[in-house]
């Protein structure tokens, strides 16, 4: 259930903390005396976050925030963190703690694709929040379209961006209609600052390219590094002219285009499948 707002809301969260066997905190530390009586009235207490929540968004530190997490993290049975980075600041803390990644259901990306007759479709998929991180990369990709013949972006947001050079395709974001543009595309890319907000990203867009079978192109930022193995499953890509050098070797090698996004799509079925996070979840309520 989620808690915010009024007293109510609050109370009732708390009384059905005290009847559940454990109580699973996703993401927000809460303030000291929500959490005072949280941690009091539950069996056992769970943390679980996916996010740098102890930064600023802008990836500058955030005593405030850290507090909050050390607090919580410190008060908490167990602690899932959603990648390395996250773990690593939270395990001082924390009595036990565990990595349990970002996982994404196969299923939903098992659609036939309908690839574009002629040209290549770039895909780009998120939120306003992440919009500077497409558009850190923008002028590239407007370069690479002076020397790639038909390409375009496919932005799958709640905005686009314009170009006088590249093709844009603003695909409005729904839960029923994102698997669809995604393997419909050629290529998925993920670009990404490095921070320590970023660094606590846990790769659920570079998860959904692999799951729509697409080559990635994507910086070699936090869990990134670890999801695209180079030449594979993807290209890393850390500079502009490696970003170019990326765009010019898949839209010239459909081949290389699919191998990669076979690989991908089975390197995901391997390290994060449902199956394989429900089993490390399990594990850990098992032991405590």
């Amino acid at each position: 259930m989620q808690v915010s707002g009024s007293i109510s809301n609050y109370l009732a969260a708390l009384k059905t903390a005290r009847r559940a066997d454990v109580v699973v905190v996703l993401k927000k530390p809460f303030k000291p005396v929500f959490r005072h009586l949280l941690r009091a009235l539950s069996r056992r207490l769970v943390f679980d976050f996916d996010d740098a929540v102890y930064v600023r968004d802008s990836g500058e530190d955030n005593p405030r925030r850290l507090s909050q997490l050390t607090h919580m993290v410190s008060r908490c049975d167990d602690v899932w963190a959603g990648n390395a980075q996250l773990l690593g600041t939270a395990e001082p803390f924390a009595r036990r703690s565990g990595l349990i990644p970002t996982t994404l259901p196969q299923a939903k990306y098992q659609l036939k694709p309908e690839k574009p007759a002629s040209g290549i479709e770039l895909v780009w998929i998120g939120g306003s929040a992440s919009r500077p991180w497409l558009e850190s990369i923008f002028s590239t990709l407007e370069q690479a379209a002076l020397q790639i013949p038909g390409l375009r972006l496919k932005i799958i947001a709640d905005f686009t961006l314009k170009s006088s050079v590249l093709e844009v395709v603003a695909v409005p974001w729904s839960e029923s209609g994102e698997a669809q543009a995604l393997v419909d595309a050629n290529i998925g890319i993920a670009p990404l600052p490095d921070n320590a907000f970023t660094r606590g990203k846990c790769g659920l867009k570079t998860l959904q390219y692999m799951a729509a079978g697409l080559p990635v192109i994507a910086s070699s930022t936090g869990v990134q590094f670890d999801m695209v193995i180079p030449g594979k499953t993807g290209i890393l890509a850390d500079s502009e002219q490696a970003w170019l050098d990326a765009l010019l070797q898949l839209a010239g090698d459909e081949s290389l285009r699919t191998a990669m996004g076979q690989a991908g799509r089975a390197l995901r079925a391997q390290r994060y499948s449902i199956e394989a996070g429900c089993e490390k979840i399990l594990q850990r309520l098992a032991a405590l």
